[in-house]
């Protein structure tokens, strides 16, 4: 049976657009991060955007961008993992530099400022679609990033 261990918290300040492929992960202390896609402010295209959390479910801070790029098309399906000091990672499919249909991936550190620059992930298997990513942190604090390709419809990769 589901016993619901609070009430409904609005993860979007944006809230008169939809927001969709919501994830959370969890850090170490309870407070935790929700990721999602969403229109672009200006209504264009899809973005990704992220928002921190206190164990208790306070918004800690605002919301903010994940994807740095908001010249290209739809950025969606994010997924977010965290590592011990408080970063954390966000991985998504979506189009840029080198690949309009590829895996991407970015690093926060602890206080939410951007560690890297997008990065494509997809460095082989750039023709197709690259599609549906997943990340995880191993015990190391190593991240491992997986995602589905259709490089070859012969030969469908992951």
């Amino acid at each position: 049976m589901f016993v619901p261990i609070s009430d409904e918290i609005l993860v979007s300040s944006i809230n008169d657009r939809q927001v969709e492929n919501q994830h959370t992960a969890f850090f170490a202390d309870g407070s935790y991060i929700t990721v999602w896609d969403g229109p672009l402010e200006e209504g264009t295209f899809s973005g990704i955007y992220a928002q921190r959390f206190s164990a208790q479910g306070t918004p800690l801070g605002h919301q903010f961008k994940i994807d740095n790029d908001q010249s290209r098309s739809s950025d969606t399906t994010p997924k977010v993992t965290t590592m011990s000091d408080g970063s954390f990672a966000v991985v998504w499919n979506g189009s840029g530099e080198g690949d309009s249909t590829g895996i991407f991936a970015r690093v926060f550190d602890a206080s939410d400022n951007a560690s890297t620059d997008e990065v494509r992930i997809n460095q082989e298997a750039t023709s197709g679609t690259q599609q549906l990513p997943s990340i995880a942190t191993l015990s190391n604090g190593e991240i491992v990033i997986v995602y589905n390709s259709d490089r070859n419809a012969a030969d469908p990769a992951i």
